[in-house]
This record gives C-alpha cells, structure tokens and sequence, in this order.
C-alpha cells in the first residue's frame, strides 16, 4: 500500500477482472520493512502503519464481493483485518499455528517438495505459491496423484 491511492488500485484490479473474469486475485498488502527500502529507492514515503492498514481494509472490502482477496499475514492487526473482510491471509515461508480463517502459503520449495506439499495440505492451506525455481513437472505429478 502506498504507491499509489486505494481508490486507483481498485480500479486497477477492477480493470483486471474486466480483461481476465474469474482469473484474478487482489494480493495485497502494509508493506514492511523490506519494501520501506525500495519505497525509498523510488522516492515514495512510506505512510504510516495505521494508515496503510486503513488502505488495505479499504481496497479489501472494495474488491471482496467481486474477486478473491488476499492479505499479507503479518501484524495482528493486519491479519484482523482479512478476518473482518473474509479475505485470505498469504503467509510467506511461515506456517501459521493456528489459523483462524482461510490462508495460503508462498515461498521457496524444500528439496523435499512433495513432502512439503503433503505438510501444507495437512496443515489446511488453500494454496501453496513457489518461487523461484520450482519444478513445475513435480508439482503436477503431486497433483495428480492427490487427484487435485
């Protein structure tokens, strides 16, 4: 949130949906402290937390009728408000413990990827997003001998 108002980001997604119905996914997200780096290398300031948190249960609630929403798991602020909304929570490289709604898991696959699926299944994600370099051929054997 940030690099541009709420009210163009939606419109944007909204723009997606049109191009691609049924095809998109509003992921979004406050930032941290990694994109604070990157906001700066660009000019942009970075808002406040409570700003952005603001922005993203805007945008959340804007797009939540009409496309899958997804927030970045973080703060516990944050994450309060995917469950406000319904939207899913997207952790990255981290299994929640106790997951109170829908979530979602991205990050970079072990060698042992199969069993990595396996224990994200089990662990109730509803999606397992991998970068970089996942072997594609893999996960669709994965997936087929889980009849997915």
């Amino acid at each position: 949130m940030g690099l541009t108002s709420a009210d163009h980001l939606i419109e944007c997604f909204r723009s997606l949906e049109l191009a691609a119905p049924g095809r998109v996914i509003a992921a979004i997200g406050t930032g941290d402290k990694l994109s604070a780096a990157e906001n700066d290398a660009y000019g942009i300031s970075m808002q406040p937390v409570a700003e952005r948190q603001a922005m993203v249960e805007h945008v959340a609630n804007a797009l939540s009728g009409t496309m899958p929403v997804w927030i970045g798991a973080g703060a516990p602020a944050t994450n309060a408000i995917a469950q406000r909304v319904g939207a899913t929570l997207n952790y990255w490289q981290k299994t929640p413990e106790s997951p109170t709604g829908p979530w979602n898991w991205a990050g970079n696959p072990r060698d042992d990827l199969e069993v990595q699926l396996d224990e994200l299944a089990a662990a109730g994600s509803t999606w397992a997003i991998f970068a970089p370099n996942v072997d594609v051929p893999r996960l669709g054997r994965w997936r087929r001998s889980h009849g997915e």
